[in-house]
């Protein structure tokens, strides 16, 4: 089945469309301004729902699922909220048009790509790109492979 792959944080959105043959057919990102975290939301979930809804579910009309990064440690507690509520935006807009969802662990995709589950950003990346990726951010290369991981996880259950 086809996976899309999504990487949060409170600033950015990226989303990648990972087909069940492992092959890329889309990829894009918003990065959203304002100072505060209550004035970049409302664009998040206005580029949430036109993904999900408008050009992603309506254009491709794959059986697909969504696979959100979950929310990594955190020091600060308005970090932690801050992502939470991105974390949930997604989850519930996904749901909301119908869409199987699971939140994965950074760890644990980046275990299931045989790489440590603490690998940096160049690790993951020289990964990405060993598999053909050419996405141009740290955050559309973790998009592509925790979409990754969703769909070889899917081809194993069969």
């Amino acid at each position: 089945m086809a996976v899309l792959g999504v990487d949060i944080s409170t600033r950015k959105l990226s989303f990648v469309f990972v087909g069940d043959d492992e092959e890329v057919a889309w990829q894009d990102e918003r990065e959203v301004k304002g100072h505060l975290a209550g004035d970049r939301f409302p664009e998040l979930v206005r580029y949430t729902s036109y993904v999900l809804n408008t050009w992603w579910g309506a254009e491709t009309g794959a059986a697909c699922r969504v696979v959100i990064e979950g929310i990594p440690f955190v020091k600060s507690r308005a970090g932690i909220i801050g992502l939470a509520k991105v974390l949930g935006l997604v989850e519930g807009t996904a749901l909301h048009f119908g869409y199987e969802v699971e939140v994965m662990d950074g760890r644990d995709w980046k275990r299931a790509l045989g790489l440590s589950g603490n690998a940096n950003k160049e690790a993951v990346a020289a990964f990405a790109f060993s598999e053909g990726f050419a996405g141009e951010s740290q955050d559309l290369i973790d998009a592509y492979c925790i979409g990754l991981v969703g769909v070889r996880k899917d081809n194993e259950d069969g």
